[in-house]
């Protein structure tokens, strides 16, 4: 039996979300995000406000994954907080759409969220 759980742990000078996958083989972990320097102090603060199920990949989570990316894509604190606004009352299409976006094409995902939110 396989089991996924999703964590947002804050190591040394950075916070991640990662997720760790337990099945016969043993456990393993790979990082979908993480952040360092002033963004790290930035989420610490918002994201760990936002509840996450750790064994379901449902919106909450996807939320933050989109948050954290998010503030990869800022270059000032203040954009940055907009951006975790923006994230907070973003509707569930657009979190999916930006989940997936930022999945697929990786840091190109970047260029279109400053085009559409700056």
């Amino acid at each position: 039996m396989r089991t996924i759980t999703y964590v947002i742990s804050e190591e040394n000078s950075s916070l991640r979300l990662k997720t760790i996958i337990e099945d016969r083989f043993g456990r393993r972990g790979f990082t979908l995000g993480s952040l360092r320097g002033w963004r790290r102090e930035l989420a610490a603060n918002h994201i760990k406000q936002l509840p996450i199920n750790p064994h379901r990949w449902d919106e909450k989570t996807m939320r933050a994954f989109v948050a954290i990316h998010a503030l990869k894509a800022a270059r000032k604190p203040d954009e940055a907080l907009r951006f975790l606004e923006i994230v907070k009352n973003m509707h569930r299409l657009d979190i999916y759409f930006w989940t997936c976006t930022f999945l697929e094409i990786g840091r190109r995902a970047y260029r279109a969220w400053r085009a559409l939110y700056v």
